[in-house]
This record gives C-alpha cells, sequence and structure tokens, in this order.
C-alpha cells in the first residue's frame, strides 16, 4: 500500500473523528446555551409577570395591558414563548383558574394540581405536550394568591439548533469530501510536516513525562510547542489543535501544586509518612488596604502580593501547597529543608518591605508580613473525594506551623520557627527565642524563636538585642519581674522592640496578678 492510501486510510479517520468530536462538543455546547439562555429568559419572564401582577392585583385592565405589550414583544423575540398566563386563586372552590392570558383561549383553564406544592420561581418539562413551562408564585402577604406561567414549545426553542446541526452534518461531510481529494493528491507534501509534528508532539510528550515523573521543575513555561507546519491543510489545522491545548495545560499547570503534579503519574491514591518543613505567610492589613478598591483591584493587588512570595518560594527549592485568601501555605523537602525555608522567609521579608517603602512613598496604605516555619513529620498523601483529589500534607506539624504564623500578631514579630527548625539553622541565621508556648489544643510546650537576619549580614546591635532580650526573658521566667522589666524596657528604648513591649504589658499583669507558685514560665496562646 502506497503512502497515499495509508494516509487516506488513517489520516482521514484521524480526522473524521476528530471533526465528530469537536462537532458534537460544539453541538452540545450550543444546546446547553439555548437552553439556559431559554431557562433565564422564561424565569425572568415569570417572576417579572408575577411582580407585575402582585403589584396590580386589583387591576384586570393594568394586567391584560401587560400581557398585551409581553405579546408584542414576543413577536421580536428570538424564542418566543406560546403563552403567558395568570392563574388566579378562586377563593370559594379553593383552586386555580387561568383569568389573564396572552392567549385568550385558555382563559377558564383550572390549574394542575402539581403545581400546588412551588413556592418559589421553578422550570420543568412537561413530557406529554413537549413544552417547557416556567412557574412563578405570586405572593400576597406571605400567602400565595396565583401563579404566572411561560410556557415554550420545545420544537421552537431548539429550532435554531436543528439549523446548525444541518449546517454542521453539511459542512462536515463536505469538509471530509475535501480531505480525501487533498490527502491523496498531495500525500507526498504532507510526509514532512507530519514527521515535524510528531518530533514536536513527542518532545512536548517528554517535558511532560518529566515533570510528572519529578526529573523536571514543574512549570509552563517549558511546555513550548514550535509550530513548524507551514501547509495549509489538515495537519495544520491538527498542529494548531495541539498548540491549542498546549496552552490549555499551560494555563492549568499554575493552579496545581508541584507536589499534586508529580504524583497524578501513579494514578492511585496513596499516602507516606515524610518529614518536612513548612512556610506559612499572612498578609496584614490586607482588608484595610483594600477597602473602597474595585473586586478587579483588590484581585490584581492580591496576585501582586502572592506572586512576589510565590517566586521566592519556588526559587529557594519550595512548592506552594495552596492559597487560602491572602495566606500562603509552602512545603520544602529534601536535606536542606529547613534552611530553604528560612532564606524564602527572609527574601519575602525583604521583597515586602521594599514594596512597602514603594507605596510608602506613593502615600498609599500598606501591609505587614507575618511567617511561621516548623519542621516534623506529616502524612503525605492524596486527599479528597473521588472526583476532586490533591495531594497534600497533614499533621501537627502543618497545623503548628500556620499557629505560629498567627502567633506574630500577639508576639509583633515577623517571622517565628519552631525549636526543631533553630537547631538546624542556627548556624546560618541569627534567632533569638522567643518564649516558651502551648498553641491551641496542644498540651506540650514549644519553644519558638524569631530570626533576626542571616549570619553574614547580622549587625552588632542585633546581637545585642538578642543576647538582651534572653537575659531578659530568663529573668522573666523566673518571675524577677524588675529585672525582666528594667531588661525590656531598655530594648524597647532603645531598640524601638516590640516583642519587649509585649513582655513590658505581660509583667504588668503578672505584677498585678502573680502566677502560680509552680509556673514554668509557659505561655498559653489561645488564638488560631
Amino acid at each position: 500500500m502506497g503512502i497515499q492510501q495509508k494516509l487516506l486510510v488513517s489520516f482521514v479517520g484521524l480526522i473524521f473523528v476528530l471533526l465528530i468530536g469537536l462537532s458534537s462538543i460544539l453541538l452540545i455546547d450550543f444546546s446547553h446555551t439555548v437552553l439556559a439562555s431559554v431557562f433565564d429568559t422564561g424565569k425572568t419572564l415569570a417572576e417579572r409577570s408575577a411582580s407585575v401582577i402582585k403589584t396590580n392585583i386589583s387591576d384586570t385592565i393594568a394586567i391584560n395591558d401587560y400581557l398585551s405589550v409581553e405579546e408584542q414583544r414576543r413577536n421580536n423575540s428570538e424564542f418566543k414563548f406560546n403563552s403567558l398566563s395568570f392563574y388566579s386563586k378562586q377563593t370559594k372552590k379553593n383552586n386555580y383558574i387561568i383569568t389573564a392570558s396572552t392567549e385568550h383561549d385558555l382563559i377558564g383553564n383550572e390549574f394542575d394540581t402539581s403545581y400546588l406544592n412551588i413556592t418559589e420561581t421553578q422550570a420543568r418539562f412537561n413530557k406529554e405536550s413537549k413544552t417547557y413551562e416556567f412557574i412563578a408564585p405570586v405572593f400576597l402577604s406571605n400567602l400565595i394568591i396565583g401563579y404566572a406561567i411561560v410556557v415554550y414549545d420545545e420544537d421552537v426553542i431548539f429550532e435554531a439548533y436543528f439549523r446548525t446541526q444541518v449546517k454542521v452534518v453539511v459542512f462536515s461531510i463536505i469538509f471530509m469530501y475535501l480531505t480525501i481529494i487533498l490527502v491523496y493528491i498531495f500525500g507526498s507534501r504532507i510526509v514532512f510536516p507530519l514527521l515535524y509534528l510528531r518530533m514536536n508532539v513527542n518532545k512536548l510528550g517528554t517535558t511532560l513525562s518529566k515533570m510528572l515523573g519529578g526529573k523536571m521543575k514543574v512549570s509552563a513555561e517549558l511546555l513550548a510547542y514550535n509550530d513548524v507546519v507551514k501547509t495549509k491543510d489538515e495537519i495544520k489545522h491538527l498542529s494548531t489543535e495541539i498548540n491549542d491545548m498546549t496552552n490549555v495545560i499551560k494555563g492549568v499547570i499554575p493552579y496545581i501544586s508541584s507536589s499534586t503534579f508529580t504524583h497524578v503519574e501513579e494514578g492511585k491514591q496513596t499516602s507516606v509518612l515524610k518529614k518536612m518543613t513548612f512556610l506559612f505567610t499572612d498578609i496584614r492589613g490586607f482588608t484595610t488596604l483594600c477597602e473602597g478598591l474595585s473586586p478587579a483591584k483588590v484581585v490584581s493587588i492580591l496576585n501582586r502580593y502572592l506572586d512576589i512570595q510565590s517566586t521566592i518560594i519556588m526559587n529557594n527549592h519550595g512548592d506552594i501547597d495552596k492559597f487560602v485568601g491572602d495566606e500562603i501555605m509552602a512545603s520544602f523537602d529534601g536535606p536542606d529543608k529547613e534552611i530553604n525555608a528560612c532564606k524564602a522567609s527572609m527574601e519575602i521579608r525583604t521583597a515586602m518591605a521594599e514594596e512597602k517603602e514603594t507605596r510608602l512613598k506613593k502615600k498609599q496604605k500598606v501591609v505587614e508580613i507575618g511567617i511561621g516555619i516548623n519542621s516534623g513529620p506529616v502524612v503525605f498523601g492524596s486527599v479528597g473525594a473521588k472526583e476532586r483529589m490533591d495531594f497534600t500534607s497533614i499533621g501537627d506539624t502543618v497545623n503548628l506551623a500556620a499557629r505560629l504564623e498567627g502567633a506574630n500578631k500577639s508576639y509583633k514579630t515577623k517571622t517565628l520557627i519552631t525549636d526543631v527548625v533553630y537547631d538546624k539553622v542556627k548556624n546560618n541565621f541569627l534567632c533569638r527565642e522567643i518564649d516558651l508556648l502551648t498553641v491551641k489544643g496542644k498540651v506540650k510546650p514549644v519553644r519558638i524563636y524569631e530570626i533576626l537576619q542571616t549570619k553574614e549580614k547580622a549587625k552588632k546591635h542585633l546581637y545585642s538585642l538578642k543576647k538582651s532580650f534572653e537575659s531578659g526573658l530568663e529573668y522573666y521566667r523566673n518571675a524577677k519581674w524588675n529585672s525582666a522589666m528594667q531588661v525590656f524596657q531598655k530594648l524597647a528604648e532603645d531598640y524601638e522592640d516590640n516583642a519587649s513591649k509585649v513582655f513590658l504589658e505581660r509583667i504588668t499583669l503578672f505584677k498585678r496578678n502573680p502566677p502560680p507558685p509552680q509556673w514554668d514560665g509557659v505561655f498559653n496562646l489561645t488564638v488560631k
């Protein structure tokens, strides 16, 4: 069998399948669009009619005038209704009959008793009459006094769809006929474009496979489809379709975390116990900043801040697990996970400080950032429902990281870490112990630290701040209130240290209401 015959059999068959699939999708989508449009129009008309009738319930002339106007509008509408009727409740017989309608022959007809339980606007399909009916109850003093009903013929609704269906079928037949001729005549010209197409698709598939296998960074920018087909035939169409598909995939990738993307290939629900580091960030004052702004502007500002943080996190080998409003949950894996997380936190603080300076120069509202970092064992795996899964991490390690992010509010700090993280990064970062606390839902206390600066950039005054603060903390835990106050007061005055101010407030309270004799210096953090 020659190349033309092979192309005729295989390629024409492929084009046929693609054409049928695309046509089916378009037709189904068009039918849904038509039906959705009718449902919207029908419900709106029924509700509007119910409102007008309610307003003019005692004015039969006004109701009939309204129906006449709607009847005139019907002639100019794309979807013409059969009838618009008002079923009025008859007090004596306790039933409903048509007292006004665009179709005068219907006046006097009784109401279908199956409608009696309808208390809000509904739509339904009548199989017997093959009509779509939109029913809106007419209320007066919370009592139903009647119903406004709009009726559409199914054939009228789908007339445009049937015409389009015929056009699609005719177009498909003509297209397939021309395809057969062109493939047979220009078969030799199709061979090389096919080879180019195959090479590009193979490259695209290889890139995706490496991403799924965790052998390549998950990034939409790495998915590049080079459309080298210069012919103007079905192969060019196919190449364009693949390019569009690539663009869709590239558009979806940013919405999927790297951990989820790399585990999708396994195709099954899995979970493992592993040690990871988690970083939580939250923007303080974002709600105030957005007051009076349009939704589009709010989203634009939020995306700006989230993009700054996300880029830094991923550049430090982290993965964005999820966004929750203006909060980010990120995870770090590998032997340097704690160091990478702390580096990311410092870079985020620097970037956000620069952004703050820019906004202050423009006399705009500014925000602050709070960061919490913890490291430890978690259950990592697929979580969710059968139809919507995600790969995420669950456990006390994650919860504590989130609590530390929130604890920044209480201590007026920027970045809080646990002692587990501190043990891993103390040679790289200058940190000061902040407190020994228990978080909500836990009994065992946790020693927490604040990252002040990387050691290579830390100034002498930061070392002095660390030493003095920790000495004051020692006085505080031994209930030596006066000595602790002297230390914290000096730090608050010399360095404007907010954490010291927090402890000054605590000590003031403890001096008025001393803690019990067995007090161990642990602070119970009750907020999330």
